[in-house]
Formats: C-alpha cells, structure tokens, sequence
C-alpha cells in the first residue's frame, strides 16, 4: 500500500505534471519565437517597404496569427493538464490513504481464539 502512494507521488512529481510543464514551457518560447518572426514584415509594411496588399505577405501573417492562436491553446491546454493531473493523483493519494487507515483498524484474525467470530468495523 505504501509503495503504491509513493508511486502515485512520484507520478504527481516526476509525470504528468512535469510533462505539462516542459510542453507549456515550450508553447510559450515558439509563441515568442512566432512573434519575432512577425515583427519585421511588421515593420516593413509600416515603413513602406512592403506593400501591405502583397498577397504572399498577407498569407504569412496570417499563418503567423494563426500559430500564435494554437500556442496560445497549446499553453491552455497544457496548464489544465498540469491542473487535472496534480488533482486527481491528489485524490487518489488520499483514497489510498483512507484503505489504509481502515486496514490498519481491522482485527487480527490470526489471533482470534478458535471457533470466535471476529466483530466487523462499520465506518461511515
């Protein structure tokens, strides 16, 4: 029982958790990385350099836009998983933890005197 809630820590620790945050880290660098991408064709079109009716340009910004929005859902998407993850490990942990309380609390039967019925515990 007691190996099974420190795997379930670990788990909580070391898993799904730390794989939420490592994907969130990594949506918010490309994020960044897309914004430095569209600043310079920003900026050309605000200097003139670019025609801001090019349809080629307009194509990449918008495909830019479009991958800010997913990174932006991937970092959502990672921080509920971090969230949900954390919870019901926390959960389980605290079940486990309940069985244990109530094996704990359960006669011995190996010492019962033969023939005698041992007296069940009723918990709420």
């Amino acid at each position: 029982m007691w190996r099974a809630r420190e795997l379930i820590r670990e788990m909580a620790r070391d898993g799904a958790y730390q794989q939420a945050h490592t994907a969130l880290d990594l949506a918010e660098h490309a994020y960044l990385s897309a914004g430095r991408l569209s600043q310079p064709i920003t900026s050309a079109v605000q200097q003139g350099m670019l025609a801001p009716g090019d349809r080629f340009l307009q194509a990449q910004m918008a495909e830019l836009r479009t991958l800010g929005d997913l990174l932006t859902r991937l970092g959502y998407a990672s921080q509920a998983m971090q969230k949900y993850s954390g919870t019901q490990l926390g959960e389980l942990d605290a079940t486990l933890d309940q069985i244990a309380s109530a094996v704990w609390r359960l006669p011995d039967l190996s010492e019962a005197p033969a023939g005698s019925a041992a007296t069940p515990i009723v918990t709420a």
